[in-house]
């Protein structure tokens, strides 16, 4: 493969090695254990065990990564981030090399999944929240928010209402 100027692949390098420091500070290797609460985070499919766990969220996480370079930014640029509907923390872990400058919170509707975090994920703060608006934070707190597939915990004609 070649790039097609010299900006282009020291761009390419640069998220590389973002990427390997991300994996090389995921600290929390527990994977949730209840097939139930896999399943609600990865589908039915086949890959709803731990290797499908740990790969889509270091997956996600990248796309992320590489969403906000698009616009110049980076996941360290902010002071608190917020994954909404973070399920069992699948995509937040993967921003642990960001700590200490940046707080790390996740929130979901879900229970298991934050009762499961609470006591899995120390990296991060996590609260379970309400299906209607608003979130239990300060307008403004957060810097940079991001969610995975969280809208499907909402059912059919469920009004959703968001204001950023």
């Amino acid at each position: 493969m070649s790039f097609p100027d010299m900006q282009t692949a020291i761009g390419w390098k640069s998220f590389a090695r973002e990427c390997l420091r991300a994996v090389a500070a995921h600290t929390s290797r527990s994977c949730p254990s209840d097939g139930k609460l896999l399943q609600q985070i990865l589908g039915s499919g086949s890959d709803a065990n731990e290797t499908g766990y740990f790969y889509s969220g270091l997956t996600l996480s990248m796309g992320i990564r590489s969403a906000l370079r698009a616009v110049g930014k980076q996941v360290g640029d902010f002071d608190r981030l917020l994954d909404f509907g973070c399920g069992s923390a699948r995509v937040l872990r993967w921003f642990q090399d960001v700590l200490p400058q940046t707080e790390l919170h996740g929130c979901d509707v879900n229970r298991e999944a934050i009762d499961w975090c609470n006591a899995n994920a120390p990296f991060a703060k996590f609260i379970l929240n309400e299906k209607d608006p608003p979130l239990p934070y300060p307008s403004g707190y957060f810097d940079f928010i991001y969610g995975v597939s969280c809208f499907d915990a909402f059912r059919r004609g469920t009004s959703i209402c968001l204001a950023c």
